[in-house]
């Protein structure tokens, strides 16, 4: 969504930061957002050189947005080759989130989403708490997650006599159309369990799954923040992330991280071979779950080191720091205040819709997409 991190004041400007798919709305005609090349996995080098910027009735309005704020992208999915965008002042992503184009022209900052999580899911001494779970894995049910193939490796897991108990969180993705979608959405998700695991199994393994008419996830932050803090190990089958949300609270909450060692993209920021193991395939993946799970107190999860690069707080710091340094080759002042700081993780990603007049509770994302949201930001910007 458009945050709008300071407003302007007389001569120094403001900080608004959009998406990259309110971007790729914004700056519909650059060549990196042509469809053929699109299908073509970004190859936008063969392509012609041709305009970046397409003179369309956004860009009058984005010109006055200039004039006045200094204007980022903030990046939640992994990009390759990522062009300089005309007006643009600051990149926000995690560092293996995204490639550019021109990196030797951008102004980079390496924070995302997932360096903000909130103090609920820190604890002092983690491995002291009781714990009530051996794995958990916090996953929205689309196809790209892998869900399927976490239920096999439990399934193999049961098979072998290894009875763990496991708990599988499905936050609701707040869109119903794309909850009945087989092409996007794991619609046999409950059916395949009930298949797959008898009664008495699914004693040991249980799935909460919000309802698809709640709003984003289904359950508020620290409610989520306490089944960490009840679990042994954390998971995630996916093979691509942007900045992962889910691997930075695990960690802030003490939890080894199991994942497939050729993910791609931000989710491997913050992992190491301390904090983190790695499965190569998912046939084996239950063998490094097990693993993880006999081993958990060993494997170090130093939740001061991970603080520092995840926690809300300490990031928010780090961040105007690089908007000082921002201002400073503006020739103008940072006075070190900024607005909407609250929820950050959500804010930024967006997925957060709270007093966003643009934002369509129908929709997972309150990203501007249509004409009459990108009037409506102009509205609440007095422009």
């Amino acid at each position: 969504m458009a945050h709008i991190f300071k407003q302007p004041s007389g001569s120094t400007k403001g900080i608004i930061c959009f998406t990259h798919k309110e971007i790729k709305y914004l700056f519909s005609g650059h060549r990196y957002f042509a469809e053929p090349q699109r299908r073509l996995k970004r190859l936008i080098n063969i392509a012609p050189k041709h305009s970046d910027l397409v003179i369309d009735e956004h860009h009058e309005a984005f010109e006055k947005i200039k004039k006045k704020y200094f204007v980022g992208i903030h990046f939640g999915w992994h990009q390759e080759n990522y062009p300089t965008i005309p007006g643009i002042d600051f990149y926000m992503a995690g560092p293996s989130t995204i490639t550019f184009e021109e990196p030797e022209k951008v102004n980079f900052i390496p924070l995302d989403g997932s360096s903000f999580i909130p103090s609920c899911f820190y604890l002092d001494n983690p491995k002291d708490y009781h714990k009530e779970w051996d794995i958990i894995m916090v996953s929205r049910d689309v196809r790209w997650k892998n869900l399927d193939k976490f239920m096999l490796s439990i399934r193999k897991l049961y098979d072998q006599g290894h009875n763990l108990k496991v708990l599988l969180v499905v936050p609701s993705n707040n869109d119903v159309a794309r909850d009945n979608n087989p092409k996007i959405t794991y619609v046999n998700l409950l059916s395949d369990y009930e298949k797959m695991f008898s009664y008495e199994e699914r004693g040991l393994f249980s799935i909460l799954k919000t309802h698809n008419k709640m709003p984003f996830l289904g359950l508020a932050q620290p409610e989520i923040a306490k089944f960490y803090h009840l679990s042994k190990v954390f998971t995630l089958y996916s093979e691509t992330e942007g900045g992962s949300r889910v691997i930075s609270e695990a960690l802030l909450a003490g939890l080894p991280v199991v994942v497939k060692s050729n993910l791609t993209g931000g989710g491997r920021d913050f992992l190491n071979s301390e904090n983190a193991r790695f499965f190569d395939d998912f046939e084996s993946a239950h063998t490094v779950l097990l693993d993880a799970v006999n081993n958990w107190q060993a494997i170090n999860t130093d939740t001061e080191a991970v603080y520092s690069e995840t926690h809300e707080d300490a990031s928010l710091e780090r961040l105007k720091d690089y908007f000082s340094d921002l201002f400073d080759k503006n020739n103008q002042v940072f006075d070190g205040g900024l607005l909407n700081t609250d929820w950050l993780s959500f804010r930024i990603n967006a997925h957060w819709h709270q007093g966003l007049p643009w934002a369509s509770k129908d929709f997972i994302s309150p990203d501007i997409v249509t004409p009459e949201q990108f009037s409506l930001l102009l509205q609440e910007l007095e422009l």
